[in-house]
């Protein structure tokens, strides 16, 4: 799990680590322009109205990723609570979103006697 440099950080290892069982980041800047394709299970969140992200660059990733998940009128660093950027619907679902796709992909390899 990454937010912002750490999205981008997730994306990587789900892309280049066979020891990754799931990554989820959240407004990984620069993931349009990583290549290759994640090994794992990947769950990726961002912000229509990122200041960091360009729109062309959230489409690419929408493009290659099925499932990506863009909130409209959302900025970045929307799961930021207290900040300017904070989101509270967005932060609420993205936070539900990725306590269920982790429960889905990490906690069918509990039950496998794995991870």
């Amino acid at each position: 799990i990454g937010f912002c440099m750490g999205g981008l950080q997730a994306y990587r290892a789900a892309v280049s680590s066979s020891g990754c069982d799931a990554a989820v980041g959240f407004y990984g800047a620069r993931i349009a322009a990583e290549g290759g394709k994640p090994r794992c299970p990947t769950l990726l969140l961002f912000g229509a109205n990122d200041q960091y992200i360009p729109t062309a660059d959230i489409e690419a990733v929408t493009a290659r990723h099925a499932g990506t998940v863009v909130y409209p009128g959302v900025g970045h660093g929307f799961m930021r609570d207290g900040s300017d950027s904070y989101d509270e619907e967005a932060a609420t679902d993205g936070w539900r979103r990725m306590l269920a796709f982790l429960a889905t992909h990490l906690g069918s390899l509990r039950q496998q006697g794995g991870g």
